[in-house]
């Protein structure tokens, strides 16, 4: 039987817009929730939750590089053994985030 990997790591998605590829990439994610903690960044404000993703809301837009580094700080625990930072339009194949903890 193949052991499960405790390890998670945090992958942080700041946004502005375009809900819909950032619900897909959520999808995508939840593939493999047991190994990630996602956190979208809504530099907009009007963020929809779409499937159990932590959103945090800055009040402001601090762009792609300030929202990456406001979801890390605000979210990482000592449990994260890395940090994912992804666009919205991205897309991920099937164990995507299990690929990257074996390395």
């Amino acid at each position: 039987m193949k052991e499960l990997s405790t390890d998670r790591v945090l992958v942080v998605i700041p946004v502005y817009g375009h809900h819909d590829l950032t619900h897909a990439l959520v999808g995508d994610l939840n593939r493999e929730e047991h190994l990630a903690d996602v956190v979208v960044v809504d530099n907009g404000g009007d963020y929809p939750a779409f499937d159990g993703e932590t959103v945090l809301r800055p009040g402001s837009n601090l762009g792609w590089a300030g929202g990456t580094n406001y979801g890390t700080v605000e979210e990482r625990r000592p449990e994260h053994v890395g940090f994912v930072w992804l666009n919205n339009d991205t897309r991920l194949s099937r164990d995507f985030i299990a690929g990257l903890i074996r390395c």
